[in-house]
């Protein structure tokens, strides 16, 4: 997927995609029930935000060819100061693994990642994925 999302017909080899709204916090992700950890109902609530935004823009499931080692670059805008950059990944990457299916963040060999500050309610995050030929 080439430029910002627009999908091919063939299977891409690389992702990249502006999301309009606020990533979620990793310490949001799941709740602890007795001995069981379960999706929070915050990240429900992402997770088919994020599903329906990819869908909008006409992708669909085993759309992207992502094999070997992946670096992944994320640019999130934050409207508050005091939110901390490394809780921004882990909620999309796991979204994006559970849409396209056909690889696992364990492949991930490099993150880069740059944080903003946007006013309250222009909150977004920007996912690019791409192979890498660094070895893990």
């Amino acid at each position: 997927m080439t430029g910002r999302g627009s999908p091919k017909t063939k299977k891409a080899q690389r992702f990249h995609l502006t999301f309009p709204f606020p990533v979620i916090s990793a310490n949001k992700l799941w709740i602890q029930k007795g001995k069981y950890r379960m999706p929070s109902g915050f990240y429900k609530k992402f997770k088919k935000q994020f599903f329906g935004y990819l869908e909008e823009r006409g992708y669909a499931k085993g759309d992207l060819n992502l094999k070997g080692n992946l670096k992944i670059h994320m640019d999130i805008g934050f409207s508050n100061k005091r939110s901390d950059l490394d809780n921004g990944i882990k909620g999309p990457l796991d979204c994006f693994v559970a849409f396209f299916g056909g690889f696992d963040d364990c492949q991930v060999a490099e993150i880069g990642m740059k944080k903003h500050i946007v006013a309250k309610g222009d909150e977004y995050f920007t996912m690019l994925i791409t192979r890498t030929r660094r070895k893990i």
